[in-house]
């Protein structure tokens, strides 16, 4: 279950309210966690024009970007052991436009290579936006942001309200905006209103860690041989990708077939893969699917809305039955 931080707007020393600008404790977490093992997490949408491109429109399409959720950056709590904050930012001045016309086959390295292209949900900028212009006429764009910044349907909201030219006013202030004393004073002052509920957060942590390691154990494929690295690591791994393009109508009409729907074909698919790839259990040959859930609600501001659930699919019944199985009591 996501954790929630109930708090009320503070008042500083001179009655002035205090703009609620803390992060939520997963998403403190999250950000942590990744710098800490020195891992970078994007998100990344690339949209394909077969037509002319508005660039007007892609102007405030651009501007509005960065009067939404996407316009802030994180600043560290000057504590150790602080809450970081929002800080108001608006991401890049100006959109990035490719050197040169490529062929629509390589679209999908270029994606690669913009998503290689630093973003930093510390010291900016969050994200950028890109515009490709393909050999057979077409126009390709890509958005890309640090993940620490927004989740996926928390995206989907920016780029909806970026459409809509909404702006959206979350009352951050400027980066820097607080003295040292300031924000030592305050930071000190959160801490001790959150060890409560960091407490729970550790626990429930170490709990859901074990169990991911437990099961993790269970179902590791067989070991093969190791490649090792000859540039240290220096370099990025870019994983290769296949895009699919399935008729919506036949993904939809299979599902009903097997007695599912949309998602349940999508996860019964990402199971039989997972098969493949070894990834059954050894104790009742059954395949683990974490599936994340959004719990976003409406003017909600954390970066991290979402919750996660577990479920073991047993694979061999997956391409003849989707449907929900009977209790074992009325089995026969």
């Amino acid at each position: 279950m996501p954790i929630r931080v109930r708090r009320a707007r503070a008042s500083s020393s001179n009655g002035e309210a205090e703009p609620d600008n803390l992060l939520a404790l997963v998403d403190q977490g999250f950000f942590d966690g990744q710098r800490a093992i020195g891992q970078t997490e994007v998100m990344q949408v690339v949209w394909v024009y077969e037509h002319a491109i508005d660039f007007d429109g892609l102007k405030r399409f651009h501007h509005y970007l960065g009067h939404g959720l996407s316009g802030r950056l994180i600043a560290r709590s000057l504590l150790p052991f602080g809450r970081h904050r929002w800080v108001l930012d608006r991401g890049p001045a100006n959109i990035e436009f490719a050197d040169r016309a490529r062929p629509r086959a390589e679209l999908s390295d270029w994606a690669d290579e913009r998503s290689q292209v630093p973003v930093d949900a510390e010291a900016g900028p969050g994200w950028h936006l890109c515009v490709l212009p393909l050999t057979d006429g077409s126009t390709a764009v890509t958005w890309v942001i640090s993940h620490y910044i927004i989740d996926g349907v928390g995206g989907l909201v920016a780029v909806a309200d970026a459409i809509l030219g909404t702006n959206r006013d979350l009352g951050y202030p400027p980066p820097r905006s607080r003295t040292r004393l300031r924000a030592v004073a305050q930071d000190l002052r959160q801490t001790a209103q959150d060890a409560p509920e960091v407490a729970r957060a550790f626990a429930a942590l170490a709990k859901l860690t074990r169990r991911q390691r437990r099961e993790a154990a269970q179902s590791s494929p067989a070991s093969g041989p190791v490649t090792h690295r000859g540039d240290g690591g220096a370099d990025p791994v870019i994983l290769p990708g296949i895009a699919a393009l399935v008729d919506l109508d036949q993904w939809d009409a299979r599902a009903k077939s097997l007695g599912g729907t949309s998602t349940t074909l999508a996860a019964g698919f990402a199971a039989k893969l997972a098969e493949l790839l070894g990834r059954r259990r050894g104790s009742d040959g059954a395949v683990t699917l974490q599936v994340v859930m959004t719990d976003r609600t409406e003017g909600d501001s954390r970066a991290l809305a979402v919750s996660f659930a577990r479920v073991s699919l047993d694979p061999t019944v997956l391409t003849t039955d989707l449907g929900e199985p009977e209790p074992p009591s009325r089995r026969r």
